[in-house]
């Protein structure tokens, strides 16, 4: 549950990104062309999203 609120905290294009790339394990890539975005902007969404989940959680997020 923590989880689920801390990801309805991010905005909606970086919880899409999260969604795919971090709980489903899709590629970058195979992101950008379902989402319909830059591959630079898929990974950005990746990287501060990641970033504000450790945050939001309190964890730390050794990866950024």
């Amino acid at each position: 549950i923590a989880m689920q609120q801390a990801l309805a905290q991010l905005p909606p294009d970086q919880r899409a990104v999260i969604a795919l790339c971090l709980a489903g394990d899709w590629s970058h890539a195979d992101a950008a062309q379902v989402l319909a975005m830059p591959l630079g902007t898929v990974k950005s969404h990746v990287l501060r999203g990641r970033a504000r989940l450790a945050e939001i959680l309190g964890v730390r997020d050794d990866e950024s």
